[in-house]
């Protein structure tokens, strides 16, 4: 509520939380959150913010890091692997890559085909709107009788140009 600064939750009963601005502005954002992750393997929080990425400790709330100037347009979407130790990041360009969890370095760039709309006009609406991470594992017979695990990760991307587009993770290239 405005004025006063008030947070109110509500369950059997209601719960009033009154505040003040933050006046801590490296622990906060000036902009809004567009996405929140828990990764239960480092019991940390993964915030999404138009300019950043930020990571926060599960059990105490601190900050851990801020990873900033990953793309030149504004960061739209985050989604974690399966193994929760990348991040992919999706901006407002279209372009998609991965970063390592723990230190924010750039790890792969994924490339998007390069197609424009029917009249041959070039689409404006390409921003990444989602992201999800498909994880699939399965035995295949060989000609010698052993099995061996063929794993197939894909990213599946929704943009605003109306595409879903499917990103092959599985290899290292």
């Amino acid at each position: 509520t405005w004025p006063p600064k008030r947070i109110i939750a509500g369950g059997r009963r209601l719960v009033f939380y009154d505040y003040d601005e933050p006046t801590d502005h490296h622990l906060a954002d000036d902009q809004a959150t567009l996405c929140v992750l828990y990764n239960h393997v480092f019991y940390t929080f993964v915030t999404a913010h138009p300019k950043c990425v930020k990571i926060w400790d599960a059990c105490t709330g601190e900050l851990i890091s801020v990873f900033r100037d990953l793309s030149h347009k504004e960061i739209t979407c985050i989604c974690m692997d399966k193994r929760q130790r990348k991040l992919f990041v999706g901006d407002q360009k279209g372009r998609l890559f991965s970063i390592n969890i723990k230190n924010g370095a750039k790890m792969k760039k994924f490339k998007k085909s390069k197609k424009r709309s029917a009249d041959g006009k070039k689409i404006d609406k390409n921003d990444i709107s989602c992201l999800y991470y498909w994880a699939n594992s399965k035995d295949e017979d060989e000609h010698d009788d052993k099995k061996h695990n063929i794993t197939q990760n894909l990213l599946i991307s929704a943009s605003w140009d109306g595409r879903v587009r499917l990103y092959d993770d599985s290899t290292a290239d």
